[in-house]
């Protein structure tokens, strides 16, 4: 049961990216913290149905499905068990939050997959952007509302 993990920043395209891993037989997941939309929402415009949840569901409500898309990986508390959901999982969320710090409990399925996909942004500079940056004064852990930028190593300080 391959496990895909897609990181990066905001910007960055990993919902794009998760999309493209679709099959026929496909249960998408997102999180009802991503107001944004009813499924998952591209920044390219691409939007899909998605079950919106807090809490994932567990193998017997999964078992049906070859493929378990999950987008916003970052919110959800626990990540447990994700790697079992169906035979083909892919996960996708920020690689760490606006203080570059660990973003719940996603960077603890790097042990687990079989492949990790590190996307990247475009800075403000033209250099490629690894970070998000939170353009408002809030210091709330998730703030959906707030503006963010990518941004390279060099920008971020």
């Amino acid at each position: 049961m391959p496990l895909t993990l897609i990181l990066g920043p905001m910007f960055g395209g990993k919902s794009t990216e998760l999309l493209k891993h679709r099959t026929d037989n496909t249960l998408i997941i997102n999180h009802k913290f991503d107001t944004r939309t009813t499924g998952v929402k591209t920044h390219d415009g691409l939007e899909v149905e998605a079950q919106k949840c807090s809490v994932l569901p567990d193998l017997s409500e999964t078992s049906s499905y070859d493929t378990v898309l999950i987008d916003e990986a970052q919110f959800f508390a626990s990540l447990d068990g994700v790697e079992k959901l169906a035979p083909n999982v892919v996960v996708a969320g920020l690689n760490g939050d606006y203080m570059q710090r660990p973003f719940g409990k996603i960077l603890d399925l790097i042990p687990k997959a079989a492949k990790v996909i590190f996307l990247t942004a475009n800075c403000k500079c033209g250099k490629p952007a690894s970070f998000t940056k939170r353009l408002s004064g809030i210091t709330d852990l998730v703030s959906v509302n707030s503006e963010y930028i990518p941004v390279c190593w060099e920008c971020l300080h």
